[in-house]
């Protein structure tokens, strides 16, 4: 593995720590792993076996995320529409560190093969199940704004702007591989539409407040644009009834305005 000292002196301290927890490999995955480490970056590792499920250590002045796993757990997440856009990327291109029985090499080899076919429509209905559910949000941030509660309506716009882009990756079939870089992909993806009110929900671009929620608002609405076909009927129902609030008169302006 192509790392600095301080990196490799750290790992070869923490695998026989791991070991002698009972963990059955060791594997490196994350920025480190990819080999584009900033100098913040943490050092993730998984540990296949029996333990926490998460566990951030510090260890020689860098943050270690430490994340236990059995194999049946790996392998269930193959099929989980919600975690393959980072999990499989994170596979690929994972750094095996020790691996006695061979099992991370078998996950790695899955990882590489691995379709979306083996999905089939999953994707579709957890993503309509998802919007449906982020409705309550989007009536929640145009109550804030008709009442004039920033606080209120930043908090629901953050929701909006940050979980709508997955919701969106997995309908679209995307590995993203880390949620960094989900936004510009999704944005790329879909293009100018999505990109011009996702950098003002996000507060890419300065503006007023209210500015940034009516984008969020816009955000969702185009989302169930793309949605509503997968969704069940009552889905559909709830989807719609929150578009009310980005299709009323107090907002329609504003929407208009951030789509441009």
């Amino acid at each position: 593995m192509n790392a600095p000292a301080e990196i490799r002196a750290l790992l070869d301290e923490l695998i026989p720590r791991c070991v002698q927890e009972g963990a059955r490999a060791v594997v490196l995955t994350g920025s480190w792993a990819r080999g584009e480490p900033h100098p913040y970056s943490d050092v993730d590792l998984i540990l296949l076996g029996e333990g926490p499920e998460y566990r951030p250590i510090a260890l020689h002045d860098r943050l270690v995320s430490m994340s236990w796993r059995t194999e049946a757990e790996v392998e269930a997440a193959f099929l989980h529409p919600w975690e393959v856009g980072t999990f499989v990327p994170g596979w690929r291109t994972a750094r095996i560190l020790h691996d006695p029985e061979g099992i991370a090499r078998r996950i790695v080899a899955r990882a590489q093969n691995w379709s979306w076919d083996a999905l089939g429509d999953a994707p579709d209905r957890w993503a309509a199940e998802e919007l449906a559910g982020l409705a309550e949000e989007g009536l929640k941030l145009t109550g804030a704004l008709e009442r004039q509660q920033p606080q209120a309506a930043l908090i629901q716009r953050n929701l909006l702007a940050l979980r709508l882009p997955g919701i969106l990756a997995v309908r679209r079939r995307m590995l993203y591989g880390t949620e960094d870089r989900l936004p510009e992909q999704i944005a790329k993806a879909i293009g100018p539409e999505w990109e011009a009110p996702q950098d003002l929900a996000l507060g890419a671009v300065p503006v007023d407040w209210k500015e940034s929620c009516y984008a969020a608002l816009r955000l969702y609405a185009l989302a169930a644009q793309e949605l509503l076909p997968y969704s069940e009927p009552e889905q559909e129902k709830v989807i719609r009834l929150a578009l009310r609030s980005v299709q009323n008169p107090s907002s329609s302006a504003r929407s208009a305005k951030t789509a441009r």
